[in-house]
Formats: structure tokens, sequence, C-alpha cells
């Protein structure tokens, strides 16, 4: 069963899925993008967030409701998005953007 933990201090964790990808960028100034897989449902999820050193990912995550979830495409098209739109990110990651994400739904899926 996929559900949402939180530790002492608020953090959010998805447990029970297949984590896809995850990537957090920054410092004061961050942005995150997290992504698990349900092979029971056969569904993704993902979530996307930024801020600044106030508050960190996924702090105000609190059921799995709060999560995007998805086809397979709509996950890649989301993560193609962030990063297009992503402050953090190098230029070169935004280019291997979709090429990360469809290879780590592979890995994820085997």
């Amino acid at each position: 069963m996929i559900e949402i933990a939180k530790n002492e201090w608020g953090d959010a964790k998805v447990v029970g899925a297949t984590e896809v990808l995850t990537h957090e960028d920054g410092g004061y100034e961050w942005d995150f993008f997290g992504s698990w897989y349900d092979p029971d449902a056969g569904v993704f999820y993902w979530y996307e967030d930024a801020g600044c050193s106030c508050n960190g990912p996924m702090d105000i995550v609190d059921t799995l409701s709060d999560l995007s979830v998805g086809s397979k495409d709509e996950l890649i098209r989301a993560y193609k998005d962030f990063a297009k739109d992503s402050y953090n990110m190098l230029s070169s990651e935004k280019v291997a953007a979709e090429h990360d994400i469809k290879q780590a739904i592979k890995e994820a899926t085997k």
C-alpha cells in the first residue's frame, strides 16, 4: 500500500512505491521534482515544488491526493515542463530532461 509518511520534522516521504526520479537543486532558493511508480495500479505519482530556505520540499504534503497522478506520458510531460521552467537546472540538464525521465521510467518499471 502506498502512503505518505512524515518524520519528526514534518518532512514527507512516499512509501510503498518505486521511486522513478527525484531532482532537487539549489540552496537558499530551491526547486524539487519527485516521481514514483505504483506497479499494482500501473500509475505514476509526481510532485513538484519550489521555495526558499524557510521551507522544504514536500513539507505541505499530507496525503496521496496532494500528489499528481497519471500515465507515463503525463509524467514525461510534467518533468519536461518542470525542467523548462526550473530556475536552478543547468542548460545541459534541461536538454537531457526527456531522456532522463524516460530512462528512469524504464528502470523503475522493469
